[in-house]
């Protein structure tokens, strides 16, 4: 047994390791996979407060900086917001996963990769599950279920057309993405990351509802017209418990 046994090595699973450890207390973390931060299921757009919120330099892990926002309603007419200054910055979350995680491990915590947890091999006085969306620590403790949420997916692009390597677009529309928006955000060298995000009602239909999205969606398909698509991720964002 240790004093804390945490489930998950996410950033709010490694923030609190980490905390932890700072005030003396024996911290476990047990993440499932081999390596933190994989698979990656994130479009790695963070606010530049949220960053330096972290407590770490993050530097090696920001892939560009984003100044402003381009946001179409369905007409696709546009009002642009951004003054010129870094706002945002889209970054490796692997990467930043893994910073996060060697935080951790610096101030004293344990840290078990590629160790998938169940109920009865946790060992610690405290639980916190940090364990994503579909946590098994909330399952097992009866914790409120995920009342809604959207699902989402993404494609990155490689020779995309980017007019402004540093502002990113948004696209709002009830009828087309009920639930939360389309983006488009660029990645730096050319790299564009393009996706979507409906209502868990809608989920079945978000493939079909992606390809047009890239199809018919004037400002996108010149985007990555002649761009060669280099992988797709989903995931899914909880909105609201019960």
């Amino acid at each position: 047994m240790t004093d804390v046994h945490v489930v998950g090595a996410g950033p709010a699973g490694s923030v609190f390791a980490r905390e932890a450890a700072k005030r003396g207390l024996g911290v476990l973390v047990s993440e499932e996979h081999a390596q933190i931060g994989a698979p990656v299921q994130c479009a790695g757009l963070v606010s530049r407060e949220g960053l330096d919120s972290l407590g770490i330099d993050y530097s090696s892990a920001v892939m560009n900086e984003i100044h402003g926002a381009d946001i179409y309603v369905p007409s696709l007419s546009c009002m642009s917001v951004g003054n010129g200054r870094p706002r945002a910055f889209v970054v490796d979350r692997q990467r930043l996963d893994s910073l996060l995680g060697d935080s951790a491990a610096s101030a004293g915590a344990e840290i078990e990769k590629g160790s998938r947890i169940g109920m009865r091999s946790l060992r610690g006085r405290l639980i916190v599950g940090a364990d994503g969306a579909s946590s098994s620590v909330a399952e097992w403790f009866r914790f409120p279920k995920i009342a809604q949420y959207v699902i989402c997916m993404q494609a990155e692009f490689s020779g995309a057309r980017i007019a402004d390597p540093q502002r990113i677009a948004m696209f709002i529309s009830n009828e087309h993405f009920p639930g939360l928006f389309g983006w488009a955000i660029p990645v730096g060298d050319g790299r564009l990351r393009v996706g979507i995000g409906v209502n868990a009602e809608k989920g079945k239909e978000l493939c079909a509802r992606f390809g047009r999205f890239l199809a018919e969606n004037r400002i996108v398909s010149e985007m990555v017209s002649g761009a060669v698509e280099k992988g797709r991720i989903s995931g899914i964002i909880p909105v609201s418990a019960r």
